[in-house]
């Protein structure tokens, strides 16, 4: 019983997130173009929303990235932040407190949430997920790469590459334990790389 009202409270947790965010996007905003990513943290505590800044924004440099740091279930804004770039994808960090974030031309960094702070990583990727245990793992997508990164304090320890595709990599995902990653190909076909 104890696990049936768990998924309940899961569920109206969720539905109360939804209905705040549709509220949240029918606001309208003269410094913020809509929202084009959004990513929950493993914790259902927060969620990010990256927006586009309005060219007639003050202060923010012409196709920088504002990310909103949300609060659940009622999705008040904890904090605002800038990113060079235009994001293409991004990803949590086990550790809640950062997110890894590919921008436009395959330019990657990490984003501190508790300080704004933005910080650009050696490397490229047009794609990552980030390991759900392991806080410096973090897969990427270069074109037809794909490889694990195990990063410290913003820069490479080490990088593994882990297949080269014959396409270009649509998707991918960790299983829930971190011990397979899922690749989803322009092919059409899904690869799983045991870790």
């Amino acid at each position: 019983m104890a696990n049936a009202e768990c998924q309940l409270t899961r569920k109206a947790r969720i539905t109360a997130a939804s209905a705040a965010l549709v509220a949240l996007l029918d606001k309208p905003s003269q410094d913020l173009l809509g929202i084009r990513r959004l990513a929950f943290a493993a914790s259902e505590q927060h969620l990010i929303a990256v927006s586009q800044a309005a060219p007639s924004a003050p202060n923010v440099l012409a196709h920088w990235d504002v990310i909103l740091l949300l609060t659940l279930p009622d999705l008040r804004i904890e904090r605002t932040m800038e990113v060079p770039d235009e994001i293409c994808a991004l990803s949590w960090r086990a550790n809640q407190a950062h997110l890894v974030l590919c921008g436009s031309h395959a330019r990657t960094f990490m984003l501190d949430t508790r300080t704004g702070e933005t910080l650009r990583l050696p490397f490229h990727g047009g794609l990552c997920r980030c390991h759900p245990e392991d806080d410096d793992l973090c897969a990427f997508v270069d074109c037809y790469n794909i490889a694990i990164c195990r990063l410290s304090d913003g820069s490479v320890v080490s990088e593994q590459l882990v297949a080269q595709q014959d396409m270009e990599t649509l998707d991918m995902c960790w299983s829930i334990d971190g011990g397979e990653l899922f690749a989803a190909s322009g092919t059409g076909r899904t690869y799983v790389y045991a870790l």
